[in-house]
């Protein structure tokens, strides 16, 4: 394994193995030399945010930063990966009732429709405006409709309206006047299951309503979250 430290404008090489670049790339780190590994072949590790990043077979000169100064700063071995709360997907009986309900209650966005040309499943991705991104948005609510494909799923049930008892989805309101609006809206509807109510600082002022497969949906002010 090769490296070079740059120090201004003069870069310095250097070689060893992997516990002498370690040893080498942390003293130079300490003196604010910039440490650069590369190699001929094979995989390399390298110095990147405080972690060790595998690179490709090419040889490659690359910008790193230098090593934490405390070794705990590195995650132990055996943590998971990062990660990132992307979705929630639930199955629907029937997909256009969903979405008028949906469109009814809510402000969510439709972002992405699509029916896949295997399965035949049709799905919806609902987001907040401001979730949205350049390719979709930072966390959807996913909405399936269609049989179960078997060659796929295998044993897996077809099952719909699982979010009962006090499972639920929870959408943030901006008074607790829009909370009792909704509240009054499902109860003509015939799908209120609770309040509207005040519970305390961290449930904040709430109502429980039901979606056309039976799932619970939360509408909240003065929550902490949203």
């Amino acid at each position: 394994m090769g490296f070079t430290f740059e120090h201004g404008r003069e870069p310095l090489s250097c070689c060893g193995g992997p516990s002498e670049a370690m040893r080498v790339a942390a003293a130079a780190g300490e003196a604010g030399v910039r440490v650069v590994p590369h190699t001929a072949s094979g995989p390399v590790a390298a110095l990147r945010s405080g972690s060790w990043a595998a690179s490709g077979k090419e040889s490659y000169m690359t910008d790193t930063v230098s090593p934490p100064s405390d070794a705990s700063e590195l995650a132990p071995p055996g943590s998971p990966p990062e990660s990132v709360w992307t979705h929630v997907a639930l199955p629907v009986r029937n997909l256009d009732e969903t979405l008028a309900f949906y469109a009814k209650y809510t402000t969510l966005e439709n972002i992405h429709e699509r029916t896949d040309p295997t399965t035949g499943l049709r799905s919806v991705w609902l987001a907040n405006p401001g979730d949205r991104t350049e390719q979709a948005a930072r966390f959807v609510l996913v909405l399936i409709e269609g049989k179960l494909p078997t060659e796929i799923t295998g044993d897996i049930k077809e099952e719909y309206g699982f979010l009962t008892s006090i499972s639920h989805l929870g959408i943030s309101l901006n008074s607790r006047a829009e909370v009792d609006e909704i509240a009054a809206m499902a109860a003509e509807d015939g799908i209120l299951v609770l309040g509207p109510m005040y519970r305390n600082p961290v449930v904040g002022y709430i109502c429980l309503i039901t979606d056309p497969d039976g799932n619970n949906v939360e509408f909240s002010v003065e929550q902490v979250l949203g």
